[in-house]
């Protein structure tokens, strides 16, 4: 079988249609459930960009293949990360062509961690006018809009003949910030009255606001890198205002999901071909007064994930199963008929796609991020520690093994810490005891805390360029 792996960015679940929301408008993606097989609740394992981009290609924990949970900047020469075989090499191994097409932001050039072909734009985010580069690192700009492009792209590498099955890792930029240079019929899509704000988007009866925020939402590098003077936000813009944006970039989103999929229809590859879609992470979007993602909380861990590959799996919906993006790799792999590596943390989730009755051994998925907290996340509760660097090496010491606990059945927007409430019983005491076995058996990677998402003169000059 060929695999598409497509990965948008920022996406959470909950502004789909599949998963529930009454207004925004997703066709293609709700026929991709409907067809295939649907997970109700899956995690991310870092809510930030490069680390949980790693984590999906190695089928690791960011700690263990990059050593670091922040994001890098553009990719280098060295291979300084991802020590063990990725996705793309195990399958190219296997006698498979692979290829990417968009968005990247991990370290090292991906010819180097095992992609034949490659097109992929600069880290910062822009959708008129980017920067792409090529496998050799040729270097042009694609005019235009750029999703038009990446979709011309990946029309181009289909239509080439295949000698071999392929695996394409198609990166989605949407809805990731920026919105300003998303094409009226996407961003404005949608009106002050379509918008259902989230419950704990309210601080004493006010919706919550940030003008700082805003205007990294709407203008992203272009703000925080003081790249261009005199950017403004529209009168009185507030939280409705960009939540009602940030649904025109999923229909956005959605809109390239169905061009894929009548690709694969005309071309004759659809029955051939499994299909993937989800999230690096979501976007906390105004929750408990927080924006953009790097918290632990549904809205910044929570990702969509759909698997459909037209009759051999049984389609559905699977509510009781918590996955990872670190299962992605190893369920792929299954899939294909490639036995799974043993230094991948990730679960095969290949036996739920198969059989709707299947149970999984280990029912949560672990996550952290660079603040320290590390948490597990169950169908029916999150759980987390807290830890801090020492001597600034990867090695953390615990600060608090009760740092957030909640009970999600009863509190979906996580407005009551049970670990201050003194809401902590055995459920909580056996969730303690996972992640503390989970910090001390999951390695660091030695020697690579580092990495920025772009802060700093020598980066700023970078993209004055």
């Amino acid at each position: 079988m060929n695999v598409i792996m497509i990965l948008c960015d920022q996406m959470r679940p909950f502004e789909l249609g599949c998963y529930g929301h009454p207004v925004v408008q997703t066709p293609n993606i709700d026929r991709l459930a409907q067809d295939g097989v649907r997970f109700e609740l899956a995690c991310t394992t870092n809510p930030l960009c490069t680390p949980a981009r790693s984590s999906l290609l190695s089928g690791q924990y960011a700690r263990t293949c990059t050593g670091m949970l922040e994001c890098w900047f553009e990719p280098d020469a060295e291979r300084i990360h991802f020590p063990n075989a990725t996705l793309p090499e195990i399958l190219r191994d296997n006698g498979y062509e692979t290829a990417l097409i968009g968005k990247w932001h991990m370290q090292p050039y991906p010819k180097l961690v095992g992609f034949d072909h490659s097109v992929y734009p600069k880290v910062n985010h822009l959708n008129v006018d980017q920067d792409y580069f090529d496998a050799d690192r040729n270097h042009f700009i694609a005019k235009g809009f750029v999703p038009e492009f990446e979709l011309d792209q990946l029309n181009q590498y289909l239509d080439k003949p295949h000698e071999k099955p392929f695996f394409l890792y198609y990166n989605i930029s949407l809805p990731h910030m920026p919105y300003f240079d998303v094409p009226d019929r996407f961003r404005f899509r949608y009106g002050r009255e379509d918008v259902r704000l989230r419950e704990n988007t309210m601080i004493d009866g006010r919706i919550c606001r940030n003008e700082r925020w805003f205007h990294i939402y709407i203008h992203d590098y272009l703000y925080y890198m003081n790249l261009k003077e005199g950017l403004t936000l529209p009168n009185n813009f507030d939280l409705v205002d960009l939540t009602a944006q940030y649904y025109g970039l999923i229909s956005c989103v959605d809109w390239q999901i169905g061009r894929i999929l009548e690709m694969l229809r005309q071309k004759g590859l659809e029955e051939d071909t499994l299909v993937i879609f989800s999230s690096d992470h979501g976007d906390s979007l105004g929750s408990h007064d927080c924006y953009n993602k790097h918290v632990v909380y549904d809205e910044a861990v929570r990702i969509p994930l759909i698997f459909r590959l037209p009759g051999k799996l049984q389609k559905g919906v699977r509510k009781d199963t918590v996955a990872s993006l670190a299962d992605i790799a190893p369920t792929i792999l299954s899939l294909a008929g490639v036995p799974t590596p043993g230094f991948m943390h990730g679960k095969d989730l290949s036996g739920l796609l198969r059989d709707q009755e299947f149970r999984m051994e280990n029912n949560d998925a672990i996550f952290e991020n660079a603040n320290g907290e590390i948490a597990v996340r169950t169908p029916h509760r999150m759980y987390s520690i807290l830890t801090s660097t020492q001597d600034g090496t990867p090695k953390r010491k615990l600060e608090n093994d009760a740092f957030r606990y909640y009970d999600m059945d009863n509190d979906p927007y996580q407005e009551n810490n049970l670990a201050k409430t003194g809401g902590l019983d055995e459920e909580a005491d056996a969730l303690r005891q996972r992640l503390l076995e989970w910090d001390e058996t999951t390695p660091w990677l030695a020697g690579s805390l580092g990495g920025s998402c772009g802060l700093g003169k020598a980066q700023r000059d970078w993209f004055k360029k």
